[in-house]
């Protein structure tokens, strides 16, 4: 990367100034001056490197945002780091490639090339040999500016993966996307992945954990007056930023597996259409698929949670042979889902997966039917009770179509709801959408709404809009206490 694309100034120091000046702000959905969501490791360090990306272009009001890798203090006020390079983006709409130094409390930026949302930049901060007190700064491969001398020692250092989010001194809510992949970090001679580290999340930013060498640092869109819902995928937002992710067939366009749809819609503004055809792969997994995914809740060993969410089937709608899953929460182990929400035929029902797999197939496998007569053109709208267990959890599941009140189809009690391995319990991501077994000729199309994640079912109550069938359904679980 020519030097000459590069420029540098002196930033910081007047930033630095009006930050411990600069008033807490009650609307600002972060905190005042400078906010955070990464990861931060516990151990000094020699280095560190990872694979940024902004998905889409950050939106900011006031200030910058950033992705960044770098090495610094594990807990300062203000602005963190002492080097630190990776994806910049001003006020005025650009995103450029960037590093910034701190020399005597004053920071030089170096603004590189200009990249655009979806790029991928690998970037690198290490000494540059064991026992040296010269870093070195690569972007890409190669190496970008002189080497930098850091006094004092390495003793200090920690490896910091981070979103950062500045407001230039005024009430702000900046709001980006940054994914972080391939991170690891150096001890001695070798680099290894991150496998101890501490999250930091300030408010209104979050980390979505993915794998552990790979997440997704966000802002968090605040909730609507009265919505006590503490995941909503319903689209709203008109894209899919609320989730974690999308899992589709890569050699195509997103756009011709996933689209945010006004018409048909189950609740508020949009809905999500998903389409699988032949050859839909999802890099080397089974099956073809398009899903969403989130990460942000990784269910949990005695989590009580509800939730809901709409599924439209259009009129034309044929199911494949095989597996057809169309929301499902998965394990981190190699197996298939624990619980997951299945068409055969025309019946729609739940299939259990969970209990031991020590022998690579789950010990307790019930299915539970929901209906034997899948209605066509209309929304299913499901009400699901899980409490997360290996051993002692329960399942209950109320379904309903069209306006028609809600019924309750599945009381399961007293039986495992997650996958073990050696005696440990695994946590579950959710994934929804549409994913089937291979399929030669078919072309499937389908329609999500109004995903609702809650610790009560009355907080499930945005997901339908005040309708009286809901309210009906609160009515009949309230004597129980929930």
């Amino acid at each position: 990367m020519p030097a000459a694309r590069w420029t540098g100034a002196l930033v910081g120091a007047l930033a630095t100034a009006c930050l411990f000046a600069a008033p807490a702000f009650a609307d600002s959905c972060g905190n005042p001056g400078y906010s955070y969501a990464g990861v931060v490791t516990p151990q000094r360090t020699a280095g560190v490197r990872a694979v940024i990306t902004a998905p889409v272009a950050p939106q900011v009001e006031s200030g910058d945002v950033s992705g960044w890798i770098g090495v610094g203090r594990a807990s300062v006020p203000g602005k963190r780091g002492v080097v630190r390079v990776g994806v910049l983006a001003q006020a005025e709409g650009t995103m450029q490639l960037y590093y910034d130094v701190r020399r005597g409390g004053a920071w030089t930026r170096h603004l590189g090339p200009v990249v655009q949302p979806g790029e991928r930049h690998f970037v690198k901060v290490a000494r540059i040999h064991r026992h040296s007190k010269l870093w070195r700064v690569r972007i890409d491969r190669s190496a970008i500016g002189p080497a930098t001398r850091l006094a004092g020692g390495s003793k200090w250092l920690r490896a910091v993966a981070t979103a950062e989010s500045w407001d230039g001194g005024a009430p702000t809510c900046n709001r980006f996307q940054y994914a972080f992949g391939s991170v690891q970090v150096k001890h001695g001679r070798g680099w290894r992945r991150v496998n101890r580290q501490k999250l930091i999340q300030d408010p209104g930013y979050k980390v979505l954990k993915q794998h552990k060498s790979r997440f997704l640092a966000t802002d968090v869109p605040p909730a609507p007056a009265g919505d006590q819902r503490v995941f909503a995928g319903d689209w709203e937002t008109a894209d899919a930023s609320q989730w974690s992710g999308n899992h589709w067939n890569r050699r195509v366009p997103l756009s011709e597996q996933f689209e945010i749809v006004a018409d048909p819609v189950r609740q508020g503004g949009f809905a999500a259409k998903f389409t699988v055809r032949p050859g839909d792969k999802f890099g080397t997994t089974s099956g073809e698929r398009s899903e969403v995914l989130y990460t942000g809740a990784d269910e949990h060993e005695g989590d009580d949670v509800w939730y809901a969410w709409s599924t439209l089937f259009p009129s034309d709608w044929t199911t494949p042979t095989g597996w057809s899953i169309f929301t499902q929460w998965h394990s981190y182990y190699p197996v298939s889902p624990p619980i997951s929400f299945n068409m055969k035929g025309e019946r729609i029902q739940v299939n259990l997966n969970t209990g031991s797999v020590d022998s690579g197939s789950a010990s307790f496998k019930p299915v539970y039917p929901i209906t034997d007569a899948l209605e066509r053109g209309v929304w299913n709208d499901f009400v699901v009770h899980i409490v997360w267990s290996g051993a002692d959890g329960s399942l209950t599941v109320w379904h309903r179509t069209g306006s028609n009140p809600f019924q309750k189809r599945v009381d399961a009690a007293g039986i495992p709801t997650m996958q073990v391995k050696a005696g440990v319990p695994s946590d579950n991501y959710l994934k929804t959408g549409f994913y089937r077994n291979d399929d030669s000729s078919r072309v499937n199309v389908l329609y999500q709404d109004s995903f609702s994640r809650a610790t009560s079912a009355a907080a499930l109550a945005p997901a339908f809009g005040g309708d009286p069938a809901f309210q009906s359904l609160l009515d009949e679980i309230a004597p129980s206490g929930v």
